[in-house]
């Protein structure tokens, strides 16, 4: 296997292509077990590296590096695992306060999910990367104002991708 040392687009389209062909039908299952009404809705879009401007609507996904430079954790003399963290942003909003809190939660639920346990199981289609959600990060809460009626917040999802080891 040839490794190149700039994996970082690998994982963020390997994450897409996963989220897209799963988190829909995630959701699916999520609002078909809900016993208070609240609906959540698939993503509007699912954008790489950012945001690129204003939100006409939400609930969208965010898949980005996160935090600290990659690590290249060693394997033997003569080799290296390479790893790195990736954040998976969702921003939801609704005219009520609490139904954004539960329905991030139900978002977040759906993104590990889909990332982790959909086929092939906690390894992202496609590449040679493992993955592993590892913790979240709980966004602030933005009140209505003039752009929307709606309450808005997020909350990142935290994976480490890590290098499946080669021959």
């Amino acid at each position: 296997m040839t490794l190149t040392l700039n994996l970082s687009e690998v994982i963020v389209d390997a994450a897409i292509a996963k989220l897209t062909a799963g988190v829909a039908a995630r959701i699916a299952t999520i609002n078909a077990a809900d016993t208070r009404g609240i609906v959540v809705e698939a993503p509007y879009d699912i954008f790489p590296f950012g945001l690129p401007g204003p939100l006409a609507q939400a609930p969208v996904y965010v898949v980005t590096p996160f935090g600290e430079s990659p690590a290249y954790e060693k394997e033997g003399s003569h080799g290296f695992i390479y790893a790195e963290t990736l954040g998976v942003m969702i921003v939801e909003e609704d005219a009520d306060r609490e139904k954004v809190g539960r329905k991030l939660l139900r978002h977040r639920r759906a993104i590990v999910e889909t990332l982790w346990d959909d086929a092939p199981r906690e390894a992202l289609t496609g590449s040679a990367f493992t993955l592993e959600p590892t913790h979240h990060v709980t966004g602030q809460t933005f009140d209505p104002n003039e752009d929307t009626a709606n309450w808005r917040s997020f909350f990142i999802q935290l994976f480490v991708a890590r290098q499946q080891e080669g021959d």
